[in-house]
């Protein structure tokens, strides 16, 4: 066993602990962690649209206007396509979910997709509102996950935009739903999360004045008459003014 050293006098104590500091800050890992440090603090300096790479043909699709037969009711929502959690990537229906498209009540594939995609939308915006305006979030985690899901969204998209499905009419249909609606929740959480980088105030106050982007997405457009107890909604909305 190593023997402890013995400080007779605290200037002996603090004179160490300043010897062994200084000594760590020469290592290669003392310069390592001061560099990480330096970078942490540039990138979260960084506004998030100089943070990630969003692909030119991303952004032309996230311009595009949604069509209003989207906001129709649907009596039973679509595949989500693999939009909607980790690692984002493009995912075709299914035999099965093929079969629920062609009897949603006599809808065309794509109004169904798309309808799907709007309602999911709404419901992932108002579960991030909770949590990106909890009194005790950490503004910083909340960036950093924001952008790491940012990159994963934006590698999964250009992954759909290389590889197609042929001459699958019904699969081609699918990845251009999930194409449009991909590019547009890449640039929506961008904004956003450039929001709630300026801090908690800034964000809640955003929602208060309907910033937010589905906030904005729904002020353009009526509200879709789907059914509230269906598709999970509840009386706390983030589009009304009053919710906190």
């Amino acid at each position: 066993m190593s023997r402890r050293t013995v400080y007779f006098t605290n200037a002996e104590r603090v004179a160490a602990k300043r010897a062994q500091h200084a000594k760590y800050a020469r290592s290669d890992r003392g310069r390592a962690t001061r560099a990480q440090g330096r970078l942490r603090a540039k990138q979260a300096s960084l506004p998030i649209s100089a943070r990630v790479t969003i692909p030119d043909a991303a952004h032309i699709r996230a311009s595009h206007e949604i069509p209003s037969s989207t906001f129709l009711a649907i009596d039973d929502l679509g595949p989500a396509l693999g939009i909607l959690s980790p690692p984002y990537t493009f995912a075709a229906p299914d035999a099965d979910e093929l079969v629920a498209l062609q009897e949603n009540d006599g809808d065309s594939m794509q109004i169904t997709l798309n309808a799907t995609q709007l309602i999911w939308y709404r419901l992932d915006s108002k579960t991030r509102f909770r949590a990106w305006s909890k009194v005790d979030s950490n503004t910083a985690q909340i960036v950093e996950a924001g952008v790491a899901e940012l990159e994963a969204r934006i590698h999964a998209w250009n992954a759909a935009t290389e590889h197609g499905d042929g001459k699958d009419t019904v699969a081609n249909g699918a990845r251009d739903v999930y194409l449009h609606w991909g590019a547009k929740r890449i640039v929506w959480l961008v904004q956003e999360l450039e929001v709630r980088r300026n801090g908690l105030e800034a964000y809640t106050d955003a929602q208060r004045d309907h910033q937010l982007p589905a906030q904005a997405l729904w002020d353009r457009h009526d509200e879709p008459e789907t059914s509230g107890d269906e598709n999970g909604e509840d009386e706390d909305d983030i589009f009304d003014e009053q919710y906190m």
